[in-house]
C-alpha cells in the first residue's frame, strides 16, 4: 500500500478530528488474472479497466479504523484506477475524502505538538489470510505528501509508516498506520494572543502613574483593559 496526502484541513481540538484528502493505492498479485501466456500480453503488458468492473475482481477488505466520516471523490467521474499487469499484478487506486479521529493532548496548548494517525486495517480476513505491507520496494517512501500542503495552525514536521497488527475478540487482523507529526504554528498565537495581551497589560499599569484624584481616568483605564481582554477571549 501507498498513500499520497493531498490536503490536511479542519483540525478540530474540540471534536478531536481532522479532514484529509488522500490517494489510497493498493497492489497485490492474483494468479487468476495472469495473462502472460496469451497473445494479448505481447500487445498490451497492462490493462486499465473501467471503474465499474471493480466488483468483478477480488479486492482487500481494508478500511480506516479511526474514520468518523468518509466518501470517494466522484468529481467529475468516480476517481478510481484499476490496472492489471500481465503477470497478474493488480493496482487499485482511489481518491478518498476522510474525517479521521485524532486524540490530542492539549495540556501544553498552544505550545503543543500533536500526532494524528491514519489507521488502516482488515475488517474480516485474519492474518492467516491477509497481510498488509507498505510498498517501499523501490526505496521510495510509501507515504507521499503534497509539496504545497499548508495548514493555518500547524506545520507537518514529519510522517512515519508503521505496522500495528491487532488482536480482537474475533481474531488477529492486519493493520498499518501513518503517524503525522503536527507542530503548532506558534507565530499565529504570538501575533494574535501574546503580543496584544502583553500590550493591554502594559497599558493597564499606566493607571498607577495617573493622579490618584483623577478617578474617571483611572476607572476608564481599568475598564478599558478588562473589556479588551474579555473581547479578545471571546
Amino acid at each position: 500500500m501507498t498513500i499520497h496526502i493531498n490536503t490536511i484541513s479542519a483540525i478540530n481540538e474540540v471534536n478531536m478530528d481532522y479532514n484529509t484528502d488522500i490517494i489510497f493505492r493498493q497492489s497485490w498479485y492474483d494468479p487468476r488474472l495472469n495473462y502472460s501466456g496469451t497473445d494479448w500480453a505481447q500487445r498490451s503488458p497492462q490493462i486499465t479497466l473501467h471503474y465499474s468492473l471493480i466488483d468483478r475482481i477480488w479486492v482487500p477488505d481494508s478500511f480506516f479504523r479511526n474514520a468518523k466520516e468518509g466518501k470517494r471523490s466522484d468529481i467529475t467521474v468516480p476517481n478510481r484506477l484499476i490496472r492489471i499487469h500481465r503477470d497478474g499484478k493488480v493496482l487499485y487506486s482511489q481518491r478518498l475524502l476522510l474525517k479521521l479521529d485524532c486524540q490530542m493532548k492539549l495540556q501544553k496548548f498552544p505550545l503543543d505538538n500533536q500526532t494524528c494517525v491514519v489507521n488502516i486495517g482488515s475488517y474480516a480476513f485474519g492474518t492467516n489470510d491477509l497481510a498488509f505491507y507498505w510498498d517501499e520496494s523501490q526505496n521510495v517512501s510509501a507515504i507521499r505528501v503534497n509539496e504545497d500542503l499548508e495548514m493555518p495552525d500547524f506545520v507537518l514536521s514529519n510522517h512515519e509508516a508503521k505496522y500495528c497488527n491487532r488482536t480482537t475478540a474475533t481474531g488477529a487482523f492486519a493493520c498499518i498506520e501513518v503517524h503525522l507529526k503536527l507542530q503548532r504554528n506558534l507565530d499565529l498565537y504570538i501575533q494574535e494572543l501574546y503580543l496584544p495581551s502583553t500590550l493591554i497589560v502594559t497599558l493597564s499599569f499606566i493607571g498607577f502613574w495617573v493622579d490618584y484624584k483623577s478617578h474617571p481616568a483611572r476607572t476608564l483605564l481599568s475598564l478599558l483593559s478588562i473589556v479588551t481582554i474579555s473581547t479578545q477571549a471571546a
